[in-house]
């Protein structure tokens, strides 16, 4: 599941980022928008028509196509595909978001190639997370109300780290350290906290018996 998901994002960003160069921000992101629906709309119909147990070519290439909204949908097709292609768009808004600044001042696209992929993450693993709240939200109603707080959080952190990045001197990128900081700066704390946790129950925890 991790190497599906990862392929296909590493695919839809280097397609996105591609068309963006080629054709235009505009172009590039109703170009992917109507595609990638199209796309899951043709994978959801053709999963619809596989005879009840088989396992075949479609079903693996539903694995790249449709890989979100399983939880969400309650495993209903139709929500899947709804999803993912809700999902496939934002991410071909958010390469387009960070092509425009390196299109229209390519002398400082090396320096600031890396803070943009930094960026990127930073976007992929807060819509990841809010994605996971939703779908635990959707599944578990009593869960909404403690839940609710930690939702909104992240979805400021990625509206407001997206708006710095828009509002942006167009080449300059002056704005793009503090939305990163912003979009990625929790996450890293948090995810270092868990890892060191982790890493101290694995050694002196272990040597403990805190199991």
């Amino acid at each position: 599941m991790i190497l599906y998901r990862g392929a296909s994002i590493l695919l839809a960003v280097g397609t996105c980022w591609w068309l963006t160069g080629n054709v235009g921000a505009m172009t590039a992101l109703a170009i992917w928008v109507g595609a990638s629906a199209a796309m899951c709309a043709m994978a959801a119909v053709l999963l619809h028509r596989q005879a009840p147990g088989r396992i075949g070519v479609v079903n693996y290439a539903a694995g790249f196509v449709l890989p979100w909204g399983y939880r969400i949908g309650n495993g209903r097709l139709t929500a899947i595909a709804i999803t993912s292609a809700i999902i496939w768009a934002l991410l071909g808004a958010a390469v387009v978001t960070l092509r425009i600044p390196a299109s229209s001042a390519a002398h400082v696209d090396n320096t600031h190639a890396v803070l943009r992929a930094l960026l990127l993450m930073s976007w992929i693993i807060d819509g990841g997370a809010l994605l996971y709240l939703l779908s635990v939200m959707s599944r578990s109603p009593g869960l909404v109300r403690s839940l609710l707080k930690v939702t909104a959080i992240v979805a400021a952190m990625l509206i407001a780290s997206v708006a710095l990045t828009l509002f942006s001197h167009p080449g300059s990128g002056t704005m793009m350290p503090l939305a990163l900081a912003i979009s990625g700066g929790p996450p890293l704390v948090v995810g270092s906290a868990y890892g060191l946790f982790l890493l101290v129950m694995l050694t002196v925890g272990r040597n403990a018996r805190w199991n």
